[in-house]
This record gives C-alpha cells, sequence and structure tokens, in this order.
C-alpha cells in the first residue's frame, strides 16, 4: 500500500495501490509494470489480470469516463521500495486487510473480492 503525499491534488494522504495512466501506444501490462516500477522502485511481472472496470470521472459532467484495469503483480529481486514524489509512505498489508481497507473504494473493493472469489474457487 501507498500513501499518497498530502501535496497531491488527487485524495492527499490516502492509502493507494500503485497505477496511473498509460502512455500513448502503451498495453496494459506494459503500463502497470512501469507504473510499479516509477511508484515503488520495484521490478514485477504479470502474474494475472484481475479484470476491468469503468467508472464516470464525475456524475455531473458530460466527460468520457475512464477505466481501471486491475492486475496481480509479482515482484522479482530485491524487494527494496523506494517512493517516487507521488507518495510518503508505504506498507505491506496481508491479502486478508485488502477489502477492509478498500471498504469506502466500491470500484477497488468490487476487483479485490472478485479476486478472492476467484481464489476460493480455484482451491475447492
Amino acid at each position: 500500500m501507498l500513501r499518497r503525499s498530502r501535496t497531491n491534488h488527487f485524495l492527499p494522504g490516502a492509502w493507494d495501490l500503485p497505477g496511473g495512466r498509460l502512455e500513448p501506444g502503451e498495453a496494459p501490462e506494459e503500463g502497470v509494470v512501469r507504473e510499479a516500477l516509477e511508484e515503488t522502485g520495484l521490478r514485477t511481472k504479470v502474474v494475472r489480470s484481475l479484470g476491468s472496470r469503468s467508472y464516470p470521472l464525475d456524475p455531473n459532467s458530460e466527460r468520457r469516463g475512464r477505466v481501471m484495469n486491475a492486475y496481480l503483480l509479482k515482484a522479482r529481486g530485491e524487494l527494496r521500495i523506494r517512493l517516487s514524489d507521488e507518495h510518503d509512505a508505504y506498507r505491506w498489508v496481508p491479502d486478508s486487510d485488502l477489502t477492509e481497507i478498500f471498504a469506502a473504494n466500491d470500484l477497488m473493493r468490487s476487483v479485490i473480492h472478485q479476486y478472492f472469489e476467484s481464489e476460493q474457487n480455484s482451491q475447492d
């Protein structure tokens, strides 16, 4: 988990996962690996997709919404965190705490809930 810097214009001080926008011509899998490296210093690889979700930018606006592509990543190499300017703290949390942490975020909570359901079903 990464804490957004207090000077961040979007949700300052909120706990979040690494992520961001794609660069022109960049595939989502490339973008998530790049963002994880930029925001944490960790080299990662995509384990699997956790799906995509659409969301509006502003319900009162005519601007188009965005799509969130979620991925399960695995760190490669040393687990030494180097935060970008976007974040001022990090913490490692067990999987079981993620649903509670994102309780107020319906979009992320639904992705995490679906992930745990699929994990449980694959073990049955």
